[in-house]
């Protein structure tokens, strides 16, 4: 619905009885997150084949993911997953100033 649509429903449903568009607005908003908390909101997702791994990288070696179009957040507790077509690898995500105390620790990277 647009707004002059919601302002009318809301006046046919107060018997007729007027409101001003700014509360009218502001009580939408305020019902917004109400509304949209039980929602199941998961952030959309997909698939990157382009970047590979060899064995020959350490903790030092850089892996350039700013090309990935839709790379630009992490959620969740395990936001990267290798697969190495057997198996797959979770990893978490470690805070940058911390790289250093978490560069023998398996599973994680940091990202600057």
């Amino acid at each position: 619905m647009t707004g002059p649509e919601l302002k009318t429903f809301y006046e046919e449903v107060n018997g007729g009885a007027s409101i001003g568009s700014t509360l009218l607005f502001q009580l939408i908003n305020l019902a917004k997150p109400w509304w949209s908390k039980p929602r199941p909101w998961a952030v959309l997702r997909c698939t990157d084949t382009s970047k590979s791994v060899t064995t020959a990288g350490t903790w030092q070696t850089a892996i350039d993911l700013s090309s990935i179009v839709r790379f630009n957040r992490f959620y969740g507790e395990e936001p990267v997953t290798l697969f190495d077509g057997l198996r797959s690898y979770p990893f978490r995500q470690m805070p940058w100033h911390q790289r250093l105390s978490y560069k023998d620790t398996p599973r994680t990277f940091v990202l600057r």
